[in-house]
């Protein structure tokens, strides 16, 4: 997990990295094939009766995307608790990935790739949207990655469960880390690239207050056995 990118460290010898390489074993899990769809997240609005906190610049996003684009603006609460709700249906133990899971699927089992692609390499308008577009883009547009799963690269960021410390990849346990203990300013890890901005490294890790929201962070789910 992580990657220590030595040729980025020499260029830039003042520049820290939080993706300390380091090995990670998981217990089996499922993830969602898909990013979680407008479609899909508004049935959850309306049968738990909630009420959507979404950001402003969203209204308008909202308008120019589809029932089959990703949800979006929304806060890590609201993610979850649409993980819990499916749990509550089904009986099965539905939540948001942890930042390993995330990689490790993202990765295709672990491997050695740079983007979370069908050929682990960036393909503008073909298996990767062009940069800037401003907009989303359906779920199952481009082709998935090796592991048969979506969107880990591009579309839209997505949130994962763990709360982030830029040390933890230094310290974390090597069986299914859960990631680091509160931090006061209460930031989830959120994982992958969005539409709108430059394609990171699938290594890339970025942090986000866990009460707001943005039209370029969603999520998806997975059961853990």
């Amino acid at each position: 997990m992580g990657d220590q990118d030595e040729e980025y460290i020499k260029a830039n010898p003042k520049a820290y990295l939080d993706r300390y390489a380091h090995e990670v074993t998981l217990s089996d899990f499922y993830i969602s094939k898909y990013e979680v769809t407008k479609k899909e997240f508004y049935v959850y609005v309306k049968a738990s009766k909630v009420k959507r906190k979404a950001s402003d610049d969203y209204k308008t996003f909202e308008k120019i995307t589809s029932d089959d684009h990703p949800i979006s603006s929304v806060t890590w609460h609201e993610a979850l608790a649409f993980c819990h709700w499916i749990g509550s249906l089904t009986g099965k133990k539905y939540t948001l990935p942890t930042e390993a899971q995330w990689e490790y699927a993202a990765r295709s089992r672990g491997k050695a790739v740079e983007y979370a692609t069908n050929n682990g390499k960036l393909q503008l308008g073909i298996n990767i949207e062009n940069r800037f577009q401003g907009v989303s883009h359906k779920v199952n547009k481009y082709q998935p990655n090796e592991l048969g799963i979506y969107n880990m690269q591009g579309n839209v960021a997505e949130w994962t469960k763990d709360f982030y410390n830029k040390n933890y990849f230094k310290n974390s346990p090597s069986n299914d880390p859960q990631g680091a203990i509160l931090n006061k300013q209460q930031h989830r890890v959120v994982r992958g690239s969005s539409f709108d901005e430059k394609s990171q490294l699938l290594y890339y890790r970025n942090s986000y207050p866990q009460t707001k929201s943005t039209i370029g962070i969603g999520f998806r789910c997975v059961i853990n056995t």
